[in-house]
């Protein structure tokens, strides 16, 4: 079975197998969600949030076991701009 979907702005694929697989879903696949405010981050968060102990700089485990990266949309500048000493404090 195959679909793709739309999911807000972006498109997503999803394939499912018809054999028999000995894994389940762990952090090499994360789902990212771009945030415009802190209320967004919230309400993600609140929704999809289901492993406390998996919660960490804005990552979550959701009821299924899929991680998600839920973040501010402007944290890749964020990253990329100002001194050394500035990202590291």
């Amino acid at each position: 079975m195959f679909s793709d979907f739309r999911l807000l702005d972006g498109w997503l694929a999803a394939m499912d197998s018809a054999r028999e697989h000995d894994f389940g879903f762990n952090e090499a696949l994360s789902l990212i969600v771009n945030c415009a405010d802190q209320a967004e981050i919230d309400r993600y968060w609140e929704r999809l949030s289901a492993v406390p102990g998996a919660e960490q700089c804005g990552w979550l485990k959701d009821r299924f076991g899929v991680s998600w990266q839920i973040v501010p949309a402007e944290l890749g500048e964020m990253m990329a701009s100002g001194t050394r000493g500035r990202s590291t404090a």
